[in-house]
């Protein structure tokens, strides 16, 4: 065959190898756009772009079925999300914020639906810019977020609920914590009149007829006098009772040891009945408050003289030490015990561990 002859066929044979070449890049083109299809189909968010403008350029069946619309209702048109009228005007705003230097962004906003329906979306933007910084395209990935907002809903309403609640209890206790008052004021009041009587009397007889009444008897006196004094303390406790919840702790370092001294003073006559032995170990001084400290040691004294009426000699030990990292105090003695299954009732008031025979008392409570 010619040379001239061998050029047509050669020109054929490079057509058709064009033409192969381009219908297997086409199907490799429709082979991948088709699994970007089903990836982008997959995806369970809402998938939106759109030109500058408002033109979109694709829809998801799952945004179709979100929206209610048609495909054709959406790709080529510029698709208003259904966003409420009274927020369009900041949806706006939102999107002209974004810029080359800042070309993301998140929103949330409310949509209507079709059928009338208001859903929360929160959407991720993202703007994409010519060489002169002029928006060519939005990318925005949304997801449907009514049941979180929802649930913010309702929980913003159980805390106004928590709190108006909150606000009426603490008016209910403000009234209660008056009433109390008053009754411990009069109360008070009533009591310290017989209680002056008694003191007055006492004290006058002690004074005028000392020196002719035997010794036994100016004890008892004496043990009245204290004993009045002691209960006018205990009135003035009383009466600042109902304000120590709502007042500071006035805390500051004291010696232990003197207001076990004070408690052992007053407890003289609980004492005189029988044999009592106490030892006070060496205490170390810390800080807390005074009044509640001597409180706490009367109580605990008078607790251990009352619960060891039983025993021929009573044996009480007062010491510190420290457990766990922590100064600890204590009081021992040899008494009638408590099982420690009970230990936490000894601080509830008229609770009573042991036969009304065997103790004095009114069950007040170890506080």
């Amino acid at each position: 065959m010619e040379l001239d002859e061998c050029e047509p066929v050669e020109a054929f044979i490079s057509q058709v190898s064009i033409a192969l070449l381009r219908r297997h890049a086409r199907e490799r083109l429709l082979e991948s756009e088709g699994r970007y299809r089903a990836v982008f189909e997959s995806q369970q968010e809402l998938i939106c772009r759109f030109r500058f403008g408002g033109k979109h350029l694709v829809a998801k069946e799952a945004d179709c079925r979100f929206f209610g619309l048609g495909t054709g209702q959406i790709v080529g048109r510029g698709f208003p999300p259904g966003v409420p009228a009274e927020e369009r005007r900041a949806h706006a705003d939102y999107f002209e914020s974004i810029s080359p230097t800042g070309p993301e962004n998140e929103i949330e906003h409310r949509v209507v639906l079709s059928d009338g329906r208001i859903r929360w979306l929160h959407w991720h933007d993202r703007a994409f810019f010519d060489q002169d910084g002029r928006v060519e395209e939005f990318q925005l990935v949304g997801r449907d977020v009514t049941e979180r907002k929802e649930a913010q809903v309702r929980l913003a309403a159980q805390r106004a609920e928590l709190e108006r609640r909150v606000e009426e209890r603490t008016a209910e206790l403000q009234v209660v914590n008056h009433d109390l008052e008053s009754f411990t004021h009069t109360v008070s009041h009533d009591l310290r009149a017989p209680l002056r009587a008694i003191d007055d009397c006492a004290s006058i007889l002690e004074h005028e007829h000392r020196s002719v009444l035997p010794a036994t008897v100016v004890s008892y006196l004496d043990q009245i006098i204290q004993g009045t004094r002691r209960m006018g303390r205990l009135i003035d406790d009383l009466l600042t009772f109902p304000r120590a919840g709502r007042q500071a702790l006035a805390v500051r370092a004291i010696d232990p040891t003197v207001y076990v001294a004070g408690a052992l003073d007053d407890l003289t006559g609980e004492r005189e009945w029988h044999e009592v032995r106490i030892t006070v170990g060496g205490l170390v001084r810390c800080s807390a408050d005074r009044a509640l400290v001597k409180q706490v040691f009367a109580k605990l004294i008078g607790s251990a003289l009352k619960f060891t009426r039983t025993r021929g000699v009573v044996e009480i030990a007062i010491r510190s030490g420290d457990e766990g990292g922590s100064r600890v105090y204590s009081v021992h003695d040899n008494g009638i015990g408590l099982p420690p299954k009970h230990a936490s009732a000894i601080f509830e008031s008229f609770t009573r561990l042991s036969t009304r025979a065997s103790t004095r008392g009114r069950g007040s409570g170890s506080r």
